[in-house]
């Protein structure tokens, strides 16, 4: 083909000749327009249609069944790649076609409902149900059936999905957390190969059951029952906001304005030098130099921040396609490989680190001389509420200031230059680090594109900033 030209028209498809629901599955991603099933998914939706399903129910359903499975990235519900995609769309919307072609015909008049009220004092309660996506799909269906069919009352009732109360799987264990696994993590009895709509109710109630009596949350991978006894990292508890309520921890709305003290910006003959890694080890690196860098004391807290997690209850864990690279920080800035297999990558992020660090003598200096200007630098040093249910761990500190160290923009918006604002749960964790203290935030921001071929970040600059940061605190609100 000519070079200039560089769409491609596909002599296969032609839009005119398929069914409106197949062009509905192209269009949010479900299959592509070079399907050769394409008649195959024509043929099944003229086939429910000819069966007597509406139109508007058969939309229904594919919307609901087609959302989840894109957005789980063709995972099914126990955890499994969709492969057959048209077998897998076939089950979906005949189960769910079926539970609405099977409701029965007595139930569709306002007496029948008042006695269902009567009954179960349905507008006293709150109705549980167990959906994906935005987990409204269940109570819509209800109302929305009712609303067609003339039924009132319903509108007026309340609903909980009970995946709310479940919090979301951490970063490399999507699709992992399904209802069989929950349960299996749970220790709940009746987990079966076959599905069936009463055996899922019974096990979706006991999930509920554990749930609603009990607070939980990951730490990487691993699921934990929160105690009273636990003092709750800040980190964990802005990330998991069900974790305040239980401890009865009141977060208070925090603003934090920047100004900008200190500015580095590296020259480009060094750009090419620089690599930004795909997992956390940037930052940990980096933090690691620049405190080796600055003579920090690292505070030994390993035996607190252990005897604190023993009092974790230990649920369950998920597996995940991230593997953790285990390393040991060494005295001269570095680190280094625990497994032989992970030599030569630590090797490259040591060069990396070596390079950074190198041309932050400017920034030390400064530090040294208009920050930490009488006390010891400390790294690592721990800050206790009061009341014993929220601590934090401080980058560089010492008695009177404390600075925390990211590896990305930490500016609410960084285009308002006049009176910038730190994001939000930034300002909460100097909160809690700080007890009082000046706080400043060091941000080292690499300005990247992503190289397709590579499959990787190009850095094209780096600059680091260095922030003065005011508190304010809106006593009138405050975030549970």
């Amino acid at each position: 083909k000519d070079k200039e030209d560089k769409h491609y028209t596909s002599s296969f498809f032609n839009p005119e000749e398929h069914n409106r629901s197949t062009l509905e599955l192209i269009n949010t991603g479900y299959i592509d327009k070079e399907d050769l099933q394409l008649y195959y998914y024509d043929d099944f939706f003229e086939e429910l249609i000819n069966k007597g399903n509406s139109y508007r129910d058969l939309i229904t359903v594919l919307n609901y069944v087609v959302t989840r499975v894109v957005k789980r990235n063709f995972i099914d519900e126990e955890g499994f790649e969709i492969k057959n995609k048209l077998g897998y769309l076939k089950n979906s919307i005949n189960s769910n076609l079926n539970k609405i072609n099977n409701l029965p015909d007595e139930l569709y008049s306002d007496d029948e409902y008042d006695w269902l009220n009567d009954y179960f004092h349905l507008e006293d309660r709150i109705l549980l149900s167990y959906s994906g996506g935005k987990g409204e799909f269940d109570s819509a269906f209800v109302q929305n059936y009712c609303k067609r069919h003339g039924i009132v009352g319903f509108e007026n009732l309340q609903f909980e999905n009970i995946k709310s109360r479940i919090p979301k799987a951490p970063f490399g264990s999507e699709g992992k957390l399904s209802k069989d696994n929950l349960c299996n993590m749970f220790g709940i009895e009746g987990v079966s190969d076959i599905h069936s709509s009463y055996n899922d109710c019974i096990l979706e109630w006991k999930l509920f059951e554990n749930l609603e009596s009990e607070c939980v949350f990951f730490i990487n991978y691993e699921l934990y029952r929160c105690t009273p006894e636990y003092i709750i990292p800040v980190s964990y508890l802005l990330k998991y906001p069900e974790l305040a309520k239980y401890a009865g921890i009141h977060v208070p709305n925090v603003q934090g304005k920047a100004t900008e003290l200190f500015k580095l910006e590296f020259p480009k003959s060094l750009i090419k030098q620089v690599k930004k890694f795909s997992t956390n080890i940037t930052g940990m690196t980096i933090e690691h130099g620049i405190n080796t860098f600055l003579n920090a004391k690292k505070q030994d807290n390993m035996l607190f921040l252990a005897e604190n997690r023993s009092h974790l209850k230990f649920v369950g864990s998920l597996c995940s396609y991230i593997r953790d690279i285990p390393v040991h920080f060494e005295t001269d800035g570095t680190v280094k490989a625990v497994e032989e297999e992970d030599r030569k990558f630590i090797e490259e992020v040591n060069e990396v680190t070596r390079t950074i660090i190198e041309q932050i003598k400017p920034l030390a200096d400064y530090l040294k001389e208009n920050i930490f200007i009488e006390d010891e630098i400390m790294t690592q040093e721990l800050s206790i509420t009061d009341d014993r249910k929220v601590l934090a761990l401080c980058d560089l500190s010492d008695g009177k200031n404390v600075v925390e160290i990211k590896t990305n923009e930490v500016l609410e918006d960084e285009k308002n230059s006049k009176s910038p604002i730190i994001k939000d749960r930034l300002a909460k964790q100097l909160y809690y680090q700080a007890k009082g203290r000046n706080t400043f935030v060091l941000s080292v921001l690499f300005d990247t594109h992503f190289n397709i071929r590579s499959f990787s970040p190009i850095v094209d600059g780096l600059t680091i900033h260095l922030y003065k940061v005011d508190l304010s605190i809106d006593e009138d609100t405050q975030v549970e």
